[in-house]
């Protein structure tokens, strides 16, 4: 069966996140071999993953190696780190420059959408690592410092359909 994920935030390769995050990491290395481990044991080859941006801080090359050995048919929407002329020649299944509409519903963005602009819409998105202070049920942040491991779209989407009924 193949599962829809998100995850943001990874930071690949920066190693001042792990202090400006308080990630429990003693070097860029070792947090890029965790992330990658909790990843692929969390994700099949088959699944399908959208990565709310801010991926890598390193060159193409090894860039492209992180995407390489990630399982997942992967979708990246861009974040205010990533780079359009490193991301249009990376190997990867889809870049998206613009937040997403997916399953009719939800946006998927880096950065939260403004509130007037959500109207009947929920914002699935990242970009405030550990802060999250947008007081309302429209959104859900899913940097890797909220949710550890990527999250199953069905769980967050149980989450918003609770706050219909």
């Amino acid at each position: 069966m193949v599962d829809t994920f998100h995850i943001g935030d990874p930071h690949f390769w920066h190693k001042n996140i792990i202090e400006y995050c308080n990630r429990p990491y003693n070097s860029a290395e070792q947090m890029n071999e965790n992330i990658i481990d909790i990843w692929n044991s969390t994700i099949s080859r088959k699944d399908k993953v959208f990565i709310h941006g801010d991926f890598s801080f390193c060159d193409i090359e090894e860039t492209q190696k992180l995407v390489d050995c990630l399982n997942g048919y992967k979708i990246l929407i861009m974040g205010n780190h990533d780079r359009w002329k490193i991301w249009r020649k990376i190997n990867i299944e889809e870049v998206c420059r613009y937040p997403i509409l997916y399953d009719n519903k939800y946006i998927l963005s880096h950065q939260p959408i403004k509130r007037e602009i959500l109207s009947d819409f929920y914002n699935i998105h990242a970009h405030l690592h550990n802060s999250d202070n947008l007081e309302s049920d429209k959104y859900f942040n899913v940097s890797i410092e909220n949710i550890v491991k990527p999250i199953r779209f069905s769980v967050i989407k149980k989450g918003f359909e609770k706050l219909e009924a």
